[in-house]
């Protein structure tokens, strides 16, 4: 292979690579962490008019901050009778809510954020939230390995699962 074919095929790599990863624009990180905040403030709302009923599933599925994977993974949940909440990955909610503690990765049509429940002694384990850009809006795709497909580039910060 020729020096010159050499260097097209790794500009053309380079430039491929860049193409499928556009950069964040500054407030990209700011933006998917408040739509995060906002829906767990939306649905724990939701949660305590409720109860836990049947129309939480109503109120996921009209949710516009999640992704349609997202709603449909979480729709066949309901379907099977799952005892706990996928949302939470728990079956209880502390009261003060979920707030985004750390952006892990974001590009302009994803990201990975780390979110906590504001009560300390609540739960120490941490939300894993993988977002996408739709629409010029962050939506939620992915909680804890429940939801859409991540791409393979982003599975390193799924919680692993036991048993």
């Amino acid at each position: 292979m020729t020096v010159p074919l050499l260097f097209r095929r790794f500009f053309l790599f380079l430039a491929l690579l860049l193409a499928a990863a556009p950069p964040a624009r500054a407030g990209d990180a700011k933006d998917a962490a408040a739509a995060v905040n906002a829906f767990y403030t939306e649905y724990i709302a939701q949660m305590d008019l409720d109860k836990g009923g049947d129309s939480d599933a109503a109120w996921v599925a009209r949710c516009p901050r999640l992704t349609p994977e997202f709603k449909a993974a979480y729709a066949r949940t309901q379907r099977k009778g799952f005892d706990a909440d996928p949302i939470f990955d728990a079956q209880d909610y502390g009261k003060q809510g979920v707030r985004v503690s750390d952006t892990l990765e974001i590009n302009a049509k994803a990201g990975v954020l780390r979110a906590r429940w504001v009560e300390t002694g609540f739960s120490e384990k941490p939300f894993v939230i993988h977002v996408r850009k739709a629409g010029g809006n962050w939506l939620i795709h992915r909680i804890n390995g429940f939801g859409g497909t991540v791409p393979p580039a982003a599975r390193k910060y799924l919680p692993e699962r036991g048993g």
